[in-house]
């Protein structure tokens, strides 16, 4: 039986998670400080930092010739074609619930992936709350195939390669959480190693954006 407070808490955390992996601007403080609050209310603490440190180590980890990008088929398959096909299956879904990831966005950026599951999340309660039973088996299944086929493996290589490069608390910290929340959904059957390695090929392309998708209201 669903319960709506837990349906609820895990989408929060999603889309908190989501929120705090972005690019530390400005910006980003400002909605950071307002949804650490209700994180707190939920448990989760994150370690004190210095916002300037943060930015240097987001851009290092994260930003134009990362160490550690947040592209997950970049963690999960070596041959560019399979990473290209992991990112259009990624898209179908969520072309099959009505959203579009961003302009500029990859399908397989971790905070698209993330609003995407938080999404479900919440569809699924409604769906629940309406006792719409279709609606709800077939959402039900998309937030397990998601996290079976990508999140969860995804995360998995992706949080091993980031504590391999980073002694930043702050990252640490989100990735522990990370793992928890995904691995509570879809628990990969062994550890996951991230394929990423830097090549001098790709430091000069140009950072990739990640964000959130555009979610509609109606179930």
């Amino acid at each position: 039986m669903n319960n709506p407070a837990l349906s609820l808490k895990q989408s929060f955390v999603l889309h908190f998670l989501a929120e705090a992996f972005q690019n530390p601007d400005a910006l980003w403080e400002k909605r950071f400080v307002s949804l650490y609050g209700d994180a707190l209310k939920d448990g989760i603490e994150l370690p004190a930092f210095d916002i300037e440190n943060l930015r240097e180590e987001h851009f290092r980890l994260f930003g134009s010739a990362p160490t550690c990008p947040m592209e997950l088929t970049l963690h999960l398959a070596e041959n560019p074609f399979e990473q290209a096909r992991m990112m259009a299956h990624m898209a179908g879904f969520y072309r099959a619930f009505g959203l579009e990831h961003g302009e500029g966005e990859r399908s397989d950026n971790l905070s698209v992936a993330l609003s995407f599951l938080s999404f479900l999340t919440l569809k699924e309660q409604n769906a629940a709350d309406r006792h719409m039973d279709e609606a709800k088996e077939i959402t039900s299944k998309a937030i397990t195939d998601f996290a079976r086929e990508f999140l969860s493996p995804g995360v998995a290589a992706f949080t091993g390669k980031l504590a391999n490069l980073t002694s930043n608390a702050f990252y640490l910290a989100l990735a522990e959480i990370l793992r928890r929340e995904i691995f509570a959904i879809q628990e990969p059957p062994a550890e996951i190693v991230s394929n990423w390695e830097p090549r001098s090929s790709e430091l000069d392309e140009g950072e990739i954006s990640c964000g959130n998708l555009n979610i509609p209201l109606q179930s």
